[in-house]
């Protein structure tokens, strides 16, 4: 075979394939509300290991106080 023939099959065979999987493919779950909370990151600093300072709590703490209260 030429390497345009390969090149050829080769594509036919994968076009066969991605509408096979399209049709036939397992469709993805759908998440509740509950899940995606389970599944959210939430840093926290003590389970990450980091430590912060009071001089570096005080600098900070405004901001985080500002993000919790919207």
């Amino acid at each position: 075979m030429t390497t345009s023939r390969k090149n050829t099959k080769s594509r036919q065979l994968g076009f066969g394939a991605g509408l096979l999987l399209n049709v036939f493919g397992r469709k993805p779950e759908s998440n509740s509300a509950a899940d995606l909370y389970k599944e959210d990151f939430h840093p926290n600093t003590q389970k990450m290991g980091l430590r912060f300072t009071e001089r570096l709590r005080k600098v900070f703490r405004p901001q985080w106080l500002h993000l919790n209260n919207e």
